[in-house]
């Protein structure tokens, strides 16, 4: 039986915040699955609104292309705060990713070659820039990572060494645990095949 993708996402507010100006987004179509990071300016309602503006203007209408999709969270979050945010789309069969972010928002893949991935300068809303697009075939022992700046692109991931069998829920809740800043939000997205 061939593995399939597994994805999960966890999000935790900032310290005294109800709301979190973080959102993620994660659908399948077909053999394809796109994983949606957002960050909201700012914390609270506003940094909330902004980021369900993004997600409302992506869900059920992304494409392949994720420069496509990072102009849907554009135009979605024009009357917003606006934000940052990444579009990892997957083949499942191919083990293709293809991925685009604006902003600080980190994605990287862990195995056998690490690699880190960047965004582009703006925001969402206000002033996007040319979005980089890179493109990796994925092995079955990949864990693919997209977080907020709420963890840090300097996370010290050597003191988390079970992630490497971890599951894709476990993944989220332990980087946003373990490394997540308490006055943040907090946001994280891992994907990986199933073993």
């Amino acid at each position: 039986m061939e593995p399939t993708l597994e994805a999960a996402a966890f999000i935790r507010p900032c310290v005294g915040e109800r709301l979190s100006g973080d959102g993620t987004l994660i659908e399948k179509r077909g053999e394809l699955t796109c994983a949606v990071l957002i960050d909201g300016l700012g914390h609270g309602p506003r940094a909330n609104e902004a980021s369900i503006a993004g997600l409302e203007a992506v869900r059920g209408k992304w494409t392949a292309d994720p420069k496509e999709t990072l102009d849907l969270l554009h135009d979605g979050m024009k009357n917003s705060a606006g934000g940052v945010g990444a579009v990892c789309i997957v083949d499942e069969k191919k083990r293709e990713m293809v991925y685009a972010g604006v902003g600080n928002t980190v994605a990287r893949v862990l195995g056998n070659e690490p690699r880190s991935f960047v965004s582009v300068p703006g925001t969402l809303g206000k002033q996007m820039r040319e979005p980089r697009i890179d493109r990796l075939t994925l092995s079955e022992k990949d864990i693919v990572l997209m977080h907020s700046d709420g963890i840090s692109d300097r996370a010290p991931l050597g003191e988390y060494p079970e992630i490497r069998i971890h599951s894709v829920q476990t993944i989220v809740r332990t980087m946003v645990k373990r490394f997540g800043r308490t006055f943040d939000d907090v946001s994280c997205i891992a994907m990986r095949y199933s073993r």
